[in-house]
């Protein structure tokens, strides 16, 4: 009765999202998971979540064992990262700067944004660093400090960087490239 009562009071999307929600974990034979705002006795709605177990009953019904969690602050957390991200991809879109994340194991790099001003670059390449140096047609010189950078960087220094001529749609331009080490949780690089 409590959740009825509750859903009475949250937003119709939600509670019609529960119920198609509900209805498909009964007809695939699955679990229940949904996120729902709920309206609280001061007036301001809060995510709720909701994990639940079934059972067909011999009468055709369904009995539902429920978990609900406060995920307000979770929720808030991810929209506000979602913004940020949102930010963060509308600045560099706009700029020439090129944001990519470097994988020493599988000597590839993947461009996570791509500004305007770059469209024409592939957002992967394989064999980091010698693809990247044929396809910005690299000087030796160049070409040569590049590859210091990235070895650098595959020994384990936190920060390496270079000024190159990078060839890009017909004209050369310089850049200073500048990479960071990070750890992933396993404490790869």
């Amino acid at each position: 009765i409590f959740l009825i009562h509750r859903l009475i009071k949250s937003d119709a999307q939600d509670r019609s999202g529960l119920l198609e929600e509900t209805q498909k974990a009964i007809r695939e034979k699955q679990p229940l998971r949904y996120r729902y705002r709920l309206l609280y006795e001061d007036g301001i709605y809060r995510w709720i979540g909701i994990r639940a177990q079934h059972e067909p009953l011999p009468d055709g019904s369904e009995r539902f064992y429920v978990a609900y969690f406060d995920i307000h602050d979770l929720m808030q957390t991810q929209r506000k990262l979602e913004a940020n991200e949102r930010a963060f991809q509308e600045l560099f879109s706009c700029s020439d700067f090129l944001y990519f994340t470097y994988y020493p194991q599988e000597h590839c790099y993947k461009i996570m944004v791509l500004p305007e001003k770059l469209r024409e670059l592939p957002l992967e390449m394989e064999d980091f660093p010698e693809s990247p140096i044929l396809y910005a047609g690299l000087s030796p010189e160049d070409g040569d400090a590049y590859r210091r950078m990235v070895r650098r960087i595959d020994a384990g220094a936190k920060e390496a960087q270079c000024d190159i001529r990078f060839r890009y749609m017909g004209s050369y331009k310089w850049y200073r490239v500048h990479m960071l080490n990070f750890a992933e949780a396993d404490g790869k690089p």
